[in-house]
């Protein structure tokens, strides 16, 4: 586990240098991802993590190399494949993990998927401005009465889908799309709530044999979602600050 064990161990004071090595480097890769590991910089910690495993096995070859050319028993060798399973749960958690705020899209995706579940405490994390549950789920039975409402009045029941607690409104029919001018300031922008249904449209097959297509169309917008980019962590050389992006104001027309 320590870098550096084999090296020493037949006599090579640069095993002293590596272990100093992972010292530092483990205290530079659990500051990172505290730092960044949510926000936008996380290919960063990613960038860290994979580092740390390469240089982890490399040293390991190297020593045992050097341990059979010193006439060791050349056995022992298939202990190093251990850190390909620490290695896949350690990159696998860190692309669950991070980025989860990293984006406009990615924020406002988790406070949908929240509404949704019924998630008061996850949405209320999201939000720029502190937020209380009972205030999410006070807000949430409004905008649905009134995106339900919208619904009913512009495109009947709509599909089926996902339906949000406290009401029967169905996702089915609403759509969450960036407008055209929704990246002009790059700490701010906007998601609009959508709404849309599917029709039908008389169309041929080579211009001869009659066919229908299904198309999606936009019949109104019923919201708008805006979001912020709030800076975190340490400032980096060379690099804007890291940043994630946080929800400032919902809107229900």
């Amino acid at each position: 586990m320590a870098w550096g064990m084999g090296h020493l161990t037949l006599g090579d004071r640069r095993g002293w240098s590596l272990l100093l090595l992972q010292v530092a480097w483990l205290v530079s890769l659990i500051a990172s991802a505290l730092a960044w590991l949510g926000s936008d910089r996380w290919l960063l910690v990613f960038g860290l993590a994979s580092g740390y495993l390469a240089v982890w096995t490399l040293q390991a070859v190297h020593a045992y190399r050097r341990a059979v050319q010193a006439g060791a028993p050349a056995e022992g060798a298939t202990r190093i494949l251990l850190i390909a399973p620490i290695s896949v749960v350690i990159i696998t958690l860190i692309f669950l993990i991070g980025g989860r705020v990293s984006t406009p899209g990615a924020t406002f995706e988790r406070y949908v998927h929240a509404w949704t579940t019924g998630d008061a405490a996850t949405a209320a994390s999201l939000f720029a401005e502190p937020v209380s549950e009972d205030e999410l789920v006070h807000a949430w039975r409004i905008d649905g009465e009134r995106l339900a409402a919208r619904l009913a009045d512009t495109v009947g029941s709509g599909p089926v889908g996902t339906t949000l607690p406290g009401s029967e409104l169905s996702l089915g029919s609403i759509r969450f799309e960036y407008p055209p001018d929704a990246f002009s300031d790059p700490l701010r922008t906007n998601v609009d709530l959508l709404i849309v249904e599917d029709v039908r449209i008389r169309s041929t097959v080579l211009g001869i044999f009659p066919a229908t297509v299904q198309e999606t169309r936009v019949v109104a917008r019923a919201g708008r979602a805006t979001l912020r980019r709030e800076a975190v962590g340490p400032p980096l050389p060379l690099l804007p600050a890291a940043g994630v992006w946080r929800i400032e104001r919902i809107e229900i027309d």
